[in-house]
């Protein structure tokens, strides 16, 4: 009997001990995880397509970064602010938006630090950085807020949040802002994942776009695929439900995380907003 209760003891500290190395791993592991950057100078990878040209930006924190930008043919047109998913770097993502040339807005694709030949490394406060320089950078141009649309792919949704957000306290709210297969929270992603450990309480970097989004003043587009086996379908739509009347929700049946630009539904609507033209209505015809 003493010999089994021991034996019992002995495995039960040991299935502890191995949890706790584990939980401690993923903890300091959990940036390299989230942050899978292609570290390779992309001005010396950029694709064929025509009009990009390389701008510079400074942080706050004193970091020069690299971003591409194919500016707008006419003064007045709108322009997308791209934040790009946790993965590759910028010479990644312009053709992705080959099917806006014809359209007259400008697309500035953000490139975060750490990634692309850009020197720091990645975290939420210094994502949020980066992307301030940028509309450092509207600004000094003379861009508005009110002809940026933000545009948030996967990670970088929680970015675009962050933005929309802080220029609606500014009073100054963007054109649009757009979310591709966005996220609720990064927490809330890594409990689904690590649903054996407690990972909301062990996430450093949130990206809490459900606590932001109500207050957003401005219209949003939603897309997210019901195939996404990245990002859940449901934080999409419970997004689009936390933003209230401003959002339209495409649902993609069938569509994965990264193909959803391929669906003329939704290349219809990203022209409408390229051309100025409001969303239509949810709900309307």
């Amino acid at each position: 009997m003493k010999a089994s209760l021991k034996m019992i003891w002995s495995l039960l500290i040991f299935v502890l001990v191995t949890y706790a190395v584990i939980m401690v791993g993923l903890f300091f592991m959990q940036r390299q995880m989230i942050y899978q950057p292609d570290r390779r100078d992309f001005t010396l990878a950029i694709p064929p397509e025509p009009g990009y040209q390389v701008i510079e930006t400074e942080t706050a924190d004193g970091l020069t970064l690299r971003h591409l930008w194919a500016p707008p043919e006419r003064a007045d047109a709108p322009v997308f602010l791209v934040f790009h998913g946790n993965a590759g770097n910028v010479s990644h993502r312009p053709g992705k938006f080959t099917f806006l040339d014809d359209s007259g807005a400008g697309i500035l694709l953000t490139e975060y630090r750490g990634y692309g030949g850009n020197p720091g490394s990645p975290d939420e406060k210094g994502l949020y950085a980066d992307a301030r320089s940028v509309l450092g950078w509207f600004a000094n141009a003379g861009v508005s807020p009110s002809r940026i649309v933000l545009y948030g792919e996967s990670l970088g949704s929680g970015v675009a949040t962050k933005m929309a957000a802080e220029l609606t306290e500014k009073g100054t709210p963007p054109r649009a802002l757009v979310l591709e297969a966005p996220y609720t929270s990064v927490p809330a992603v890594a409990q689904r994942r690590f649903w054996w450990l407690p990972a909301t309480l062990l996430t450093l970097d949130r990206f809490d776009s459900l606590s932001r989004i109500a207050d957003i003043d401005t219209e949003i587009l939603i897309l997210h695929g019901t195939g996404d086996r990245v990002v859940p379908y449901d934080m999409g739509v419970e997004l689009a439900e936390a933003a209230g009347p401003r959002a339209r929700f495409l649902s993609m049946e069938g569509a994965g995380h990264i193909d959803l630009l391929d669906i003329d539904e939704v290349k219809a609507s990203l022209r409408d907003l390229a051309k100025g033209s409001a969303l239509p209505v949810p709900g309307g015809d």
